[in-house]
């Protein structure tokens, strides 16, 4: 597939998007087409628009390799239905829409594999931007100009203009969710501006739940379909090149225990199942050991290959020490919402994890042994990232699960309304490595709160039409001025489960297609709450059942923490000396 697909890439796959925009255009614009049509450099775009295809993984660290060797193809789901998408025009040509997927999920890999497949068709010119390279003190516009730019198509803001009016230029908006917190809001109105502007330009972007503009009436939301079992021989063919070992690790996890079974439902989470199986010849036992094996197996994956050798640590320190380091300083960066790094900005946030930990090493040995050793950060330039946003999550969480009780009591009662969703997949991740303390401190305080906060007591088997009112009417539907359509926003006091119980409901009271008919003005009040929205149309009764199952399963769930956490303290009795 590899060969057959960059082959497919045509010496003259712009020619047809650029003479039909250049056919199109005036005055200026059309000086400048056709300057850039003379001057030969239909190649040197077409080239720098390929280069998309070019990756590090998390085995091939030292070098790129295209995304096509690797690709496992993708599928979203459609009308309840996992379908295989090869193509945009699979899904569609005009719709702006939202690819969302779990950590790891591989969405930038599927969107990127989606911008070299558009170029293929010869129709139009994808652009492929990567969002976490946004910076704040520009406007987002001025930022995609640039970007635009990058791929040696010469852009203004008239250019622009032209080129998003036309029909001819798609947007590839990779991971939302690694925008900057305080400027989310911002980027997410010039988004749903650019889609009110040009009707014509296509924007597609990934993100993860929850990031925001999965609210946007702009864009459809697509998730992607986790892997299932039958999945795992075939995906392991694309990463392990010998017929026999695919075998055999995959005999491997067909015998190993449920919960590894059931954990490896995404690409990153089987590519790192199999760098465990090559360090350790085994899979692990349980999900706290497998967490708990990825740092050293990174940390000596190249030492492995060479018997006797050890790769040369400038740290110094030993590899637990410098673990320990590691997981202080990602949480140090998460604190500060930190993803790419000067190197004057991992200094500080060094110095704050040394402070945590008692170890120390200077700037440079630290970058030289997690760029050049663990591999766990890439270098390009003067700045450092993370080679995969889950990597710093991941150890940051690990951090909380490994400090002391009192420590981690903070950590979880300081994660109150509007300070928890920043540590959303932190706490996923401590729901698995860190599980009593976090339904100690976290879940069970917070079901409890959230069933308090809207007036259900817990003794009582139904719910009240009041009640159901109060959960939908945190919810409010608004419509940001005439001709706009309307987007949902949630109340900002709600706690984790109170938001989990909100936007349940919400989803489950009204569907995409009701959401649509309630996006015209005349539908409803500029601004109205969910649960008077359905007292307004008489749909109470009906919304009050939908409310009550979500109630239910949160009971459930409560019910199933509480059981986890006497068998906690029945241990803790029997160990007792």
């Amino acid at each position: 597939m590899a060969g057959t697909l960059l082959a497919a890439v045509a010496a003259n796959a712009l020619k047809k998007p650029i003479e039909d925009l250049y056919n199109g255009s005036k005055d200026t614009i059309r000086r400048r087409l056709r300057s850039l049509i003379a001057s030969g450099k239909l190649k040197d775009i077409q080239k720098s628009i390929k280069s998309v295809q070019k990756v590090k993984t998390m085995w091939r660290i030292d070098k790129e390799v295209p995304l096509t060797s690797f690709y496992y193809p993708s599928r979203l789901i459609i009308d309840k239905t996992p379908r295989p998408i090869t193509s945009l025009a699979a899904v569609s040509t005009k719709e702006n829409f939202v690819i969302q997927g779990t950590v790891g999920q591989g969405k930038s890999i599927f969107l990127r594999y989606l911008c070299i497949k558009e170029l293929v068709a010869s129709h139009r010119i994808p652009i492929f931007v990567e969002l976490r390279r946004y910076n704040p003190s520009l406007s987002f516009r001025a930022f995609l100009i640039s970007a635009v730019s990058l791929y040696r198509i010469p852009c203004d803001d008239s250019m622009f203009d032209y080129l998003a009016e036309s029909g001819k230029l798609v947007l590839l908006l990779d991971a939302f969710d690694e925008v900057e917190q305080g400027a989310v809001t911002d980027v997410l109105a010039e988004i749903e501006a650019l889609a009110q502007q040009y009707p014509s330009l296509q924007i597609v972007v990934t993100s993860r739940p929850d990031s925001g503009i999965e609210r946007s009436p702009h864009f459809r939301v697509y998730q992607l379909a986790a892997l299932t079992s039958h999945d795992h021989r075939s995906f392991l063919a694309k990463i392990v090149s010998e017929r026999p070992r695919v075998d055999e690790i995959a005999a491997a996890i067909a015998k190993s225990g449920t919960e590894i079974r059931l954990l490896l439902r995404t690409p990153l989470l089987l590519t790192l199942l199999v760098m465990v199986y090559n360090s350790r010849q085994e899979i692990p036992s349980s999900l706290s050991e497998f967490y708990d094996a990825i740092f050293f197996t990174l940390l000596t994956r190249h030492d492995k290959n060479k018997p006797g050798f050890r790769r040369k640590r400038e740290t110094g320190l030993a590899d637990s020490e410098l673990r320990k380091l590691f997981e202080a300083f990602c949480y140090a960066a998460r604190q500060q919402d930190q993803l790419v790094l000067k190197e004057t900005t991992i200094g500080a946030l060094l110095e704050r994890a040394s402070g945590a930990t008692g170890i120390s090493c200077i700037t440079e040995a630290f970058i030289h042994d997690m760029t050049k050793v663990a591999c766990l950060m890439l270098q390009e330039g003067f700045e450092c990232h993370f080679i995969h946003k889950s990597v710093v999550e991941f150890h940051a969480a690990s951090f909380v699960s490994r400090t002391s009780e009192d420590n981690a009591r903070k950590f979880y009662s300081g994660m109150t309304p509007g300070k928890w969703p920043k540590w959303r997949q932190e706490l996923e991740f401590l729901s698995q490595i860190d599980r009593p303390r976090y339904l100690r401190y976290f879940y069970v305080p917070s079901a409890l709160a959230a069933l308090q906060f809207f007036g259900i007591d817990t003794a009582q088997t139904r719910i009240t039409a009041e009640s159901a009112t109060n959960i939908l009417n945190s919810v409010t539907l608004a419509l940001r001025s005439t001709g706009i359509p309307w987007r949902f926003d949630l109340a900002p006091e709600l706690g984790f489960v109170a938001e989990v119980i909100a936007m349940k409901s919400f989803d489950r009271t009204f569907h995409y297609e009701l959401r649509l008919q309630l996006a015209t003005p005349n539908a409803i009040d500029e601004r109205i709450r969910v649960g008077d929205l359905a007292a307004k149309l008489g749909a109470l009764s009906a919304c009050t059942a939908h409310v009550q199952e979500v109630i239910n399963e949160i009971r459930t769930s409560l019910s199933k923490a509480e059981a986890e956490l006497a068998i906690e303290s029945r241990v803790a009795d029997f160990v007792s000396p």
